[in-house]
């Protein structure tokens, strides 16, 4: 099992804050993949 987080100031972010959720959402099916695929 495993966790992946973004955390930052939204005023940081600004108008890049749903390009980053997009982003780590991206990550973390991609780790879930490999996890799979090791555990077989």
């Amino acid at each position: 099992m495993a966790a992946v987080n973004i955390t930052a100031p939204k005023t940081r972010l600004g108008d890049r804050l749903d390009a980053a959720g997009r982003f780590v959402a991206n990550a973390a099916q991609q780790l879930t993949k490999r996890l799979a695929n090791e555990l077989q």
